[in-house]
C-alpha cells in the first residue's frame, strides 16, 4: 500500500515517516507533500493507496483536500 503524507511541517513529516517501520506492515511511503497543490500532483502522477495529512495547513486545508480526493480518487482512502 503505497502512502503520502501531506503536512506543511517538516518535522510532522519526518515524525510521520519515521514513527514505524512501515514496510514491516506492508505500506511503503512514495511521497511527501507540503501542501494541498503538492499532494493533489502526487495523486495524480503516482498509485497513492492512503493519504495522511494535516487538517491545518496555509492556502488550501486538509478538509478541502479531503473534499478533493473523496471526489476525484475515491478509491483512495484517508
Amino acid at each position: 500500500m503505497n502512502i503520502l503524507v501531506v503536512d506543511d511541517e517538516i518535522l510532522a513529516i519526518q515524525y510521520l515517516t519515521g514513527l514505524l517501520d512501515w514496510e514491516a506492515y506492508g505500506y511503503r511511503i512514495v511521497a511527501a507533500a507540503f501542501n494541498a497543490t503538492e499532494a493533489k500532483k502526487y495523486l495524480k502522477d503516482r498509485e497513492i493507496d492512503l493519504v495522511i495529512f494535516d487538517v491545518s495547513m496555509p492556502e488550501e486545508s486538509g478538509v478541502k483536500l479531503s473534499e478533493y480526493i473523496a471526489k476525484n480518487h475515491p478509491a483512495v482512502k484517508m
